[in-house]
């Protein structure tokens, strides 16, 4: 399983240094499973961390996710609208 996400993590840098919208050469159902399981093995972590780091800066009072315009925008209006 390390290999694959080492294979996935590979593929996705470079996709992202190349995005070209290409079709994987293997397409067998445990592949693909193995592929989803590899991106999410990747996601979750960073996701963890990303969470962490914005939920610090919010305990710091240096944002306040909850004050924002579309809030007030969505006050203001009609709800049929």
């Amino acid at each position: 399983m390390i290999n694959a996400i080492k294979a996935t993590y590979k593929d996705f840098i470079s996709f992202l240094k190349n995005p070209t919208d290409k079709q994987d050469p293997v397409q067998t159902k445990s592949h693909q499973i193995n592929r989803l399981l590899s991106l999410l093995a990747i996601d979750i972590p960073i996701m963890a961390v990303l969470t962490s780091i914005i939920y610090i800066i919010e305990k710091l009072d240096l944002i306040n996710i909850n004050d924002h315009k579309l809030l007030a925008l969505m006050s203001q209006l009609p709800i049929w609208q």
